[in-house]
């Protein structure tokens, strides 16, 4: 399915804003592979597949096991994800799917507290946030999943 519209060329200065989130959070103090993971989880939720053949693709190149990325629908049936995953995913869907929690979830925020600190917190939340935006401009928009 061809794009809807060339966002980049259309509006240049609000997607080069949008790619400043992903270079301040090159250099946050999430791990590149849960990064990844969350990354790709949030592609899942909202559907957008460029996201998700993206995402995945950059786990696979960073060490990632398909295993793992196989199992990222179900992780909370799943056991290879420890606890820190498991919290940042949780906190991700929670984050994501708003429209179904219509509040703060305290429970998974718990979570989360227990195995981050409030820097990580915020980078998380801000990889959240970015791969939500990302994802709805792709879906939105239509961009062509990139041949391998």
């Amino acid at each position: 399915m061809p794009p809807r519209l060339d966002y980049r060329r259309a509006a240049p200065a609000a997607m080069d804003a949008l790619a400043g989130i992903n270079r301040c959070l090159d250099g946050c103090r999430i791990e590149a592979t849960l990064r990844l993971l969350v990354e790709v989880r949030g592609s899942q939720i909202n559907g957008c597949t460029y996201c998700v053949d993206k995402h995945i693709h950059d786990a696979r190149t960073a060490g990632e096991t398909q295993q793992r990325l196989d199992g990222l629908c179900v992780w909370r049936e799943t056991a290879p994800f420890d606890v820190r995953e498991r919290a940042a995913l949780d906190w991700a869907e929670a984050t994501t799917r708003i429209e179904v929690t219509h509040e703060h979830d305290d429970g998974a925020f718990s979570r989360l507290r227990e195995r981050f600190d409030d820097r990580e917190i915020v980078d998380l939340g801000l990889v959240i946030a970015g791969m939500n935006a990302r994802n709805h401009i792709g879906v939105g928009f239509l961009p062509a999943v990139p041949a391998r």
